[in-house]
This record gives C-alpha cells, structure tokens and sequence, in this order.
C-alpha cells in the first residue's frame, strides 16, 4: 500500500515575487526566428515555466526538465515578470537564451590600471552614489528654452560633459582620483552616451530641447504605436521585406502564354499581429521601391 509521504500533491502557485502571473497575457518572441539551438533551448524553458504555474511539484519539474522549482521562480521573478521597454512585463520574451534583460551593474570597486582598464560600469556606479548630481545632470539635458526668449536651445554634449566635470572638481573628486579623472579622456564617452540615453528615453522632451517648441507641438499627435498591446489583434503591423537577387518572373499574356520578365529586387510585404507576431497575411511586389501604390488594398 502506498504511504501517504509517497503520495506527490502538486503546489499551486498564481503569484511569483508578489506578482500575480497571467500567461494569456504574456507576449510572445518571433520564435521562428531563433536558430535551433537557441529554439530548442527556449521551448524547454518555456515548459518548465508552463508545469510551474500549472502547480506541478518541485519532483516532476526536476524529473521532466532537470532544474528545480527554485531556479522556475527565479527564472519567472528575473525575467519573465521585468519590466520590458514597451511598458509591458518580458512574459515568454523573457526566455529567450543569451538575452540580457538587465543592464550590466558594477558591484567591485574601481580599480582602473594604467592602461585605461577595469572602468566598466563605472557611470552607473556613480549615479548609484551620487543620485542628486544624477538628476541634476538629467534635468540640464532635458532643460528646453522658454518660447520667446533668447536662449540657446541646443546645447552641445560637450558643454554638458564640461558641467558635470566642473560639479565633480567641487567635490574634490580630482584629487582623490577618482572617476572620470582616472581616465584618458576624463570620462567624455562615458557621459556622451548617457546624454544619448536620456534623450532617446525621453523622445518627446527631447524634440523640444533639440528643435523647439514647434517640433515638439507637431509631436504631440502621435499615430498610437507606443500604447501597450493587452490583448489579440488590437494592433497589426505592415512590414517589407527585400530581396535582392536577379529572378525571372513569367507574366500571363492576354493573347496566350507568358512573357518573362527579369527582375533585380523582390519586395515581401507581410500584415503581423502584434502581439503572437502572426503573419496574417502577405503580398508580392516587383516593384524596385516600396510605395504606397505597392501595398495591398
């Protein structure tokens, strides 16, 4: 007779981290995409975290899938349940091998060499430790001149980089040798490619900083292709695709037969779901360029 301690009762689980977990909601990658390795790679993870939710034991996911319920729970709270750029969680996007969902986070100390080497993460280090100066520094990026006055609107990366270097003088971080004083050219790419962040994080303030008040206006009517996607078919997408290549293409003629015709560039414009990334359907262009006269009514 079977002991009761032999007896597998599945733990059901709906939340992760606090979380409450909603597959029907979760978007999709373009699982077509991925070679096999990687495809294959992605299946089983998304398996594993199928079994997980459905409440299956921590002994039957180990059996079937080799990991334990632990490292499911990590997998889910770490990945699938982040924060994606387009406003929504990763859900399956999240299991997709080698994608890095967060950026790199420098835990050791700085210790730079003399050959320039040993200063990643750096940048993030200090806006970690000086978060008021972080700010401040976003906010002069962001900073976009009154209408009517006369003031400079765009201010160069430059000028930027000379202020933050100036508030880090004041605070005696050249003399300790600190970053970005310990480096050749004083930290310049460092904060060049954050100022790119801020404002490519910032489209519509950044049109105001770059272009002025009237940019800015005219991008206030937008075409809705930032708002979340929640559910089947509330967004499709139309995309072309060329190929290249030289193809010969037989035209039905009216009086009988094919007449071929030798074309340089094939154009596959596809309808996609947005959300399951389905191909509703696609049509053929000959044409050399895409235009609107190309696509299907």
């Amino acid at each position: 007779m079977e002991s009761h301690q032999d007896i597998e009762e599945p733990i059901l689980q709906c939340t992760v981290g606090g979380m409450p977990v909603d597959l029907s909601i979760w978007s999709y990658p373009d699982e077509g995409a991925m070679d096999e390795p990687k495809r294959q790679q992605y299946f089983a993870r998304k398996r594993v975290v199928e079994l997980y939710i459905e409440g299956a034991s921590s002994k039957t996911i180990r059996k079937q899938c080799g990991i334990g319920r632990r490292r499911v729970y990590e997998l889910i709270r770490t990945r699938c349940l982040a924060t994606h750029p387009d406003g929504l969680c990763y859900g399956w996007r999240g299991l997709v091998p080698e994608l890095r969902i967060h950026g790199y986070k420098r835990k050791s100390p700085l210790d730079i060499d003399v050959f320039g080497r040993g200063g990643s993460g750096a940048l993030q280090l200090f806006i970690e430790q000086e978060p008021e100066l972080a700010e401040q520094f976003r906010r002069r990026v962001l900073k976009s001149s009154q209408k009517n006055n006369l003031e400079l609107i765009k201010i160069k990366i430059i000028d930027h980089w000379k202020w933050l270097v100036e508030r880090l003088q004041e605070r005696e971080y050249e003399t300790k040798g600190k970053w970005p004083f310990n480096t050749e050219n004083c930290g310049y790419q460092s904060v060049y490619r954050w100022t790119k962040s801020i404002l490519s994080s910032n489209p519509n303030r950044a049109a105001l900083v770059v272009g002025g008040p009237d940019i800015s206006q005219k991008m206030k009517s937008g075409d809705g292709v930032d708002r979340p996607v929640s559910y089947m078919l509330q967004r499709v997408e139309m995309d072309a695709h060329k190929l290249d290549g030289r193809f010969c293409v037989l035209i039905p003629d009216p009086v009988g037969g094919f007449i071929p015709r030798i074309i340089y560039r094939l154009w596959v414009i596809v309808l996609i779901e947005v959300k399951s990334r389905v191909v509703l359907g696609y049509h053929l262009s000959l044409g050399r360029e895409v235009s609107a006269g190309v696509y299907p009514q």
